[in-house]
This record gives structure tokens, C-alpha cells and sequence, in this order.
């Protein structure tokens, strides 16, 4: 158990940028962020996640975990044990002095060393997430999380794979128009004549306009 301690109290504080990390990504795709810019965006944005998800990693894997002496030198100070019993019972008889007088000794040490050994604590793992993150920045992907799952409500799968889709560019269809008319002279005060605006009767047929138009 303490060494389960003490392995949590190194593990945890690397382990939150990690998921942190992860946390993000997922805040992005339910916020509809893949959807604002084109691929270069898109790709900019999981770059730098992907280089600060490589880096919490290595971070992780460096973790050096707990031997025994480490879980045992914690059980003796927080079980209030003087003069380090439980480390003592690692040792072993030297063999220059291996004899009757010396075995007997040796066997009443290791007694007196087992009786002091009473109410044995490993206590709780304590990361001291505090101390490390004193304004508390690791809250704030959980919170976003909160948020972005109400807004992606109903699309949270189809949004989490838009990052690692090619945005597809949007082509408006062009529409072309062609407008003609004839303008009669100013000194007549008559309206330009449309050619292309033309409806009814006649509207194929020839146009009749003032000289000098």
C-alpha cells in the first residue's frame, strides 16, 4: 500500500497535463473549433497538441517508480517509528560473526525489532495538486468539458472525428447575367429601352428608338 502511495503521489501530478491535453482536444471538437478556418488552422491547432501530448508522455514514462526501502522509510514516519525497525529488517548476519553467541543476539534483535513494529500506517496518496497548481489552471478543462458537452449535444461522436477530416471547400455556384439596353438621346427625356428585361408581347420582335440613340 505504500508503495501504491507513493507511485500515485509521482504518477497523478504528470498525469493531469496528459489528460489535460486530451481534455482540450475534445473541448475543441465539441465547440465546433475544426469548423471556423481551413486545414492549415486545423492542422496548426493538432500540431501543437500533438507536440504538447508527446511531451506529457515522455514526462510520464521518466516517472521512476517507488522501491521498497522508499514504501518502507514512509511507513516508519508516518507510523511514529524511531530509529528506522521496519528498514532494519532488510538486514542480514554478517557471516564473519556467524556463530551461537552472535545468532542469538542477532535473533533477539530482530524480535525486539518485530515487537516495536505496532499500528502500521501507509497512509493516503497525497499529490500536493495544490501546492504544484496553486491557482488551480487544472480545473479548468473539466469545467470546459461541462460546457462544450451541452453545446455538441446530439453531434459529440460526428465532432470528435472532425479534426482529422479534410475540410471540404464550399463552392458557391456562379451565376452570370447579362444586361443590355439603348439610351435615346438626352433632348427627348425618354427612359433607356431594356433589351434583356423584355416580357409579353412583342418581346422578341424589333425595337423602335429616337435617331442618335
Amino acid at each position: 500500500r505504500a508503495r501504491l502511495a507513493l507511485a500515485w503521489e509521482r504518477v497523478w501530478p504528470r498525469l493531469v497535463p496528459l489528460l489535460s491535453v486530451l481534455g482540450l482536444y475534445v473541448v475543441l471538437s465539441w465547440l465546433g473549433f475544426w469548423r471556423l478556418g481551413g486545414d492549415g488552422l486545423r492542422l496548426g491547432a493538432l500540431g501543437a497538441l500533438a507536440l504538447a501530448l508527446l511531451w506529457s508522455l515522455f514526462r510520464l514514462a521518466r516517472v521512476a517508480l517507488p522501491s521498497r526501502l522508499e514504501a518502507m522509510r514512509r511507513v516508519e514516519l508516518l507510523s511514529g517509528l524511531p530509529h528506522r525497525p521496519a528498514r532494519g529488517l532488510s538486514d542480514t548476519l554478517s557471516r564473519v560473526a556467524d556463530d551461537a553467541s552472535a545468532r542469538a543476539l542477532w535473533a533477539a534483535n530482530q524480535e525486539r525489532l518485530y515487537a516495536s513494529l505496532k499500528d502500521l500506517k501507509a497512509g493516503l496518496p497525497q499529490p500536493a495538486m495544490a501546492e504544484r497548481d496553486p491557482n488551480a489552471w487544472r480545473f479548468a478543462v473539466p469545467v470546459l468539458l461541462a460546457l462544450a458537452f451541452t453545446i455538441a449535444w446530439g453531434e459529440w461522436m460526428t465532432r470528435l472525428g472532425e479534426g482529422f477530416s479534410p475540410i471540404a471547400a464550399v463552392t458557391a455556384p456562379v451565376t452570370a447575367r447579362i444586361d443590355a439596353w439603348i439610351d435615346p438621346p438626352a433632348y427627348t427625356g425618354q427612359a433607356p429601352v431594356f433589351l434583356s428585361r423584355r416580357t409579353g408581347e412583342g418581346a422578341e420582335g424589333p425595337v423602335s428608338v429616337p435617331e442618335g440613340s
